[in-house]
């Protein structure tokens, strides 16, 4: 089973919290329209073929994880309200109406040493990292996987369909990220949505490239599952991550391993049996935002430990250790045979530091319920 290999829809609905904003709710209603409809005649062997976040993906949970990603830093608003009436969006497009009036307010210089470029690994000059893994990269992985979903899934124009998947997760992302800016001329929103997201969709139309991350690199969609607290809208536990295997000459059952979202973790990977594999790693997680100027960000950046257990490259269940957290432990457990009753489910519980115990309980269709006091 490759990286592209896609979940193929079940007919079930879910009871979903009321969202404060029509806009979202637009974005909500139509995914759950797309995730409910599906062929009859597939859905009982799906559930018995399908595990982990391979069964789980589908537009919703796309828009969500990624939608909401930046809600896992430290005091960060993640109410559904956040995202009610005009001042979010509004924000969004009076920045992206005035792209070139926050680059020369930046130097475009700047912009191109930090945003555009691989020049350094400063703190304060290296966005270029997160352009380029999670924008370039991984919104190109994301957007073939909703493609496939769609095509799989019987739906006329899947590429138009996952573009448009795809930007819906854009725009709720850089909305949520923009929510707390005072200035309408921020680059970040610029780079990402002018520069790094279109462009990944373009670069993975490529055969070649989807064909590298295919059969030279094994490229996996490896995101957290999102629950919303029915007492006050809170999203909590969403989270857009994605993983590489590189493999290492004369073994088959190691490989190097990586792990990037918001943190990045280096390490290795030993296959165990039965396409089962166990990938540990370290490095470092960005737990808040630093505000450099009235256009630019950083990051203060905090310890990461990370275990994972995963079958054909579908991820069953992950660990992290995360250094001056308000969540110290996660732990996520993906639907799998041992939680196959009454229907596949998976849960995440996060404890420790400043946050206190956290728990939701998830579905197949990738997101549930669950509250962080």
């Amino acid at each position: 089973m490759e990286w592209h290999d896609l979940v193929r829809s079940q007919s079930r609905t879910a009871a979903i919290p009321n969202a404060s904003s029509p806009i979202f709710g637009s974005f909500l209603g139509l995914s759950l329209a797309l995730v409910s409809h599906g062929r009859d005649d597939d859905r009982a062997t799906i559930a018995r073929e399908k595990w982990g976040t391979d069964l789980q993906f589908n537009p919703m949970s796309m828009i969500l994880n990624e939608g909401w990603d930046i809600t896992q830093l430290e005091s960060r608003e993640n109410r559904l309200s956040m995202l009610n009436g005009p001042d979010a969006f509004g924000l969004l497009g009076r920045t992206m109406s005035h792209p070139v009036t926050s680059i020369r307010r930046q130097g475009v210089g700047n912009f191109a040493t930090s945003e555009l470029f691989p020049t350094t690994f400063r703190a304060d000059k290296a966005q270029w990292i997160p352009n380029y893994q999670l924008h370039l990269l991984g919104g190109g992985l994301l957007n073939v996987k909703a493609e496939e979903w769609y095509r799989e899934n019987g739906y006329g124009s899947p590429k138009l369909m996952a573009f448009a998947t795809s930007a819906a997760s854009w725009i709720l992302n850089e909305t949520s990220e923009i929510s707390t800016h005072s200035s309408e001329y921020s680059t970040d929103p610029v780079a990402d949505l002018l520069f790094f997201d279109l462009c990944g969709v373009l670069v993975f139309q490529s055969r070649a490239v989807r064909g590298f991350f295919r059969n030279s690199v094994e490229a996996m969609n490896w995101p957290l599952q999102p629950t919303i607290d029915p007492r006050d809208g809170r999203v909590s536990n969403a989270g857009q991550y994605h993983a590489l295997k590189i493999p290492l000459p004369r073994t088959d059952d190691w490989r190097l391993f990586y792990h990037m979202g918001l943190g990045n973790i280096a390490g290795v990977t030993r296959r165990i049996s039965s396409g089962h594999s166990v990938s540990i790693g370290a490095g470092a997680y960005a737990r808040r935002i630093v505000r450099l100027d009235s256009a630019r960000n950083s990051a203060a950046l905090a310890p990461k430990l990370g275990v994972f257990w995963d079958r054909d490259n579908s991820l069953w269940v992950s660990a992290f250790y995360n250094g001056q957290s308000v969540q110290r432990f996660t732990l996520q457990v993906h639907p799998t045979p041992f939680t196959s009753w009454p229907m596949p489910w998976g849960f995440w519980t996060s404890f420790g530091g400043p946050g206190g115990f956290g728990v939701g309980v998830t579905t197949s269709m990738g997101f549930g319920v669950g509250s962080i006091p």
